[in-house]
């Protein structure tokens, strides 16, 4: 082979990974975008929307989650929109903070229609997370936790475009350190069921 020769491999072999590059990046903006809005059962380090990135890559998610964040103060930026011609999802995995702080349901009621409504209306589908059953004292957070359980379950089939999965059916008090926040263990699981969920209902 000669220089010249040798030059022309490498000047194709150059111009198809570009080519490659430059396709996969556009690619990633057709990816359908995947946004969690949350607190902190949704923000650690080893959280479950970690592990749903290693679970499901070909989503493009965008991770809306606060520590004390609650249903009541929760503000959903208002340009969030989509052009309804992705299926573009929201998984809304708020409540935690209201069940344990006890707060009033009159307003946790009328501040979750208004966010899911919101959503509704911008084309987005909706997965609506019901907050699990924390393993702390009922007589001082039962009545809460009913509650507010209650109040995101009744949600279940007032929408084609929103789907309601109780985290009840997969939770263990003993893989979380202190009762309420999972552990790596049931982070992953929490991904796992997640990704099940979406691509049984939505994808």
């Amino acid at each position: 082979m000669t220089l010249h020769t040798h030059h022309i491999g490498l000047a194709a072999v150059a111009f198809i990974a570009a080519l490659l590059f430059y396709a996969f990046s556009e690619a990633g903006h057709d990816e359908p975008r995947l946004i969690i809005i949350g607190d902190s059962l949704s923000t650690t380090h080893e959280s479950w929307p970690n592990y749903l990135r290693e679970i499901a890559p070909r989503w493009n998610i965008q991770i809306m989650t606060q520590n004390g964040r609650t249903i009541r103060d929760f503000s959903i930026p208002r340009d969030l929109w989509t052009d309804g011609q992705k299926k573009e999802t929201v998984i809304y995995f708020l409540g935690g903070n209201d069940i344990l702080q006890r707060n009033d349901i009159g307003h946790a009621t009328w501040r979750l229609k208004t966010h899911i409504q919101f959503l509704l209306d911008r084309q987005f589908k909706v997965l609506l997370i019901v907050p699990p059953t924390f393993g702390v004292d009922r007589n001082t957070w039962g009545k809460s936790n009913e509650e507010h359980r209650a109040l995101i379950k009744s949600f279940r089939g007032s929408n084609p475009n929103l789907w309601v999965y109780d985290m009840d059916n997969i939770w263990d008090t003993s893989e979380t350190p202190d009762g309420v926040h999972p552990s790596a263990q049931l982070s992953w699981k929490i991904a796992e069921t997640i990704n099940y969920v979406l691509i049984m209902n939505i994808y």
